[in-house]
């Protein structure tokens, strides 16, 4: 099975078994629903930045799209938005410098907290 292959067959597995649905990674990436009915099929090849950005979207590592066996687990937020939200937040994160994501962190382990 070549890369092409793979890739495609892991997306439609990562589609088929999270909360997120065509039309909503395509929200997520900035892109046509059509381009990732494209990259399903094996008829486009994404950009690096756009692989990264599709393995963040599914909270799984970059590499996890490339095996041939992809693993059976899949993160899974409570909504979409939620996972709009963590993309968005780390967006805004990747960029910053080391303290403000350890700022970052403190605020969320300080929610965390209150919240048990």
């Amino acid at each position: 099975m070549g890369a092409a292959e793979i890739l495609s067959k892991n997306i439609s597995y990562l589609l088929d078994n999270s909360q997120i649905n065509q039309e909503d990674l395509a929200d997520i990436l900035g892109v046509q629903p059509s381009y990732i009915s494209l990259i399903k099929t094996g008829r486009r090849w994404p950009r690096p930045a756009l692989l990264e950005k599709i393995a963040k979207a599914f909270h799984v590592p970059l590499h996890c799209l490339f095996e041939e066996e992809l693993p059976n687990k899949v993160i899974k937020t409570k909504t979409v938005s939620d996972k709009k939200r963590l993309v968005l937040i780390y967006d805004l994160l990747s960029s910053r410098k080391a303290q403000d994501w350890d700022k970052a962190y403190s605020v969320l382990e300080a929610l965390f907290k209150k919240q048990s």
